[in-house]
């Protein structure tokens, strides 16, 4: 019922998109809860950056918000009129989760409120120190074609599937076709063969060896033997090994080096605090308080 009433609001709502939406416009209803635009934009501003976009773009999740805020907001008010919300303990959790969530904030305050100088010659010293981390290996993209077999007989009889399957994409066959109709990959086969980029390490030694002596694009390999079959292959694509510029990654090294530089203010920060924090406590009086809570519970 919920999210019925949800799609009908919203297609009311499409001759306004051109328009602000206003904070008072009433997005869900059930019973005699409302949920406004207002109510969303406020639950909004607590969705993580990260996933925010998704959240807005998402039909689905658009309804789950609204269900969710709805549930809520139902079971706080019947915490209130069944008299739980008054509890003393019920109390001291929501004071202390207030607490919390300011300690929270204030420390995302105080790390986030420091201008940076500014990090680009750092960034370029910790490139050029760094600076073979920052290279794209060699990489192809290679479609094959796999056939299995046991025992000599059938390897003879794969191997001559393979070759003249290679001699009919030399007459201009699609490998894709082929791959789809004959190999024995349930993995690549559905995709004509494609077993997308890959760099060095990621195949089996001879299957890799064979694929990275291709050059062109359509080259075949001759019939490459390895623990899974025998394997017929094409180059896709080769990507050269190349050096990533400073230009490129500087973006990723500067993020690293802030966050480092405000994890640094706060731990400081913090020390401040825990100075602040240091109390005279009376041992005697604590141990007696301690020793009747113990009590308490007997």
């Amino acid at each position: 019922m919920l999210k019925r009433r949800f799609i009908v609001l919203l297609a009311g709502f499409v001759p306004l998109l051109s328009h602000a939406i206003d904070d008072k416009v009433v997005l869900g209803t059930a019973q005699d809860v409302s949920i406004t635009a207002g109510d969303v934009r406020r639950e909004l501003s607590l969705v993580p950056d990260a996933v925010i976009r998704r959240v807005l773009t998402d039909p689905q999740q658009h309804l789950a918000l609204i269900d969710g805020m709805i549930r809520l907001e139902l079971y706080a008010r019947e915490a209130e009129a069944l008299g739980v919300a008054a509890d003393p303990k019920v109390q001291a959790r929501i004071e202390k989760s207030r607490k919390q969530i300011l300690a929270e904030v204030v420390r995302e305050h105080v790390a986030r409120s420091t201008e940076p100088p500014d990090f680009t010659e750092l960034a370029r010293e910790e490139y050029l120190l760094r600076k073979a981390e920052f290279v794209v290996p060699e990489q192809v993209r290679a479609r094959h074609i796999l056939l299995r077999f046991e025992g000599d007989a059938q390897k003879a009889e794969a191997i001559e599937k393979l070759r003249q399957i290679g001699e009919r994409v030399r007459q201009g066959d699609s490998f894709e076709a082929l791959a789809i109709a004959h190999s024995q990959d349930p993995g690549s086969a559905p995709e004509g063969g494609d077993l997308g980029l890959f760099g060095r390490g990621k195949m089996v030694e001879p299957f890799e060896r064979a694929a990275f002596a291709l050059r062109s694009p359509g080259e075949l390999s001759d019939i490459v033997e390895t623990r899974f079959g025998l394997h017929l292959i094409q180059l896709v694509e080769r990507v050269e090994r190349r050096e990533r510029g400073f230009d490129e990654v500087k973006g990723p090294i500067i993020a690293r080096i802030d966050a480092d530089y405000r994890k640094k203010i706060l731990e400081s920060w913090d020390r401040e605090m825990s100075e602040k924090a240091s109390s005279d406590v009376d041992l005697e009086m604590l141990r007696k308080f301690f020793a009747q809570e113990l009590e308490r519970l007997k």
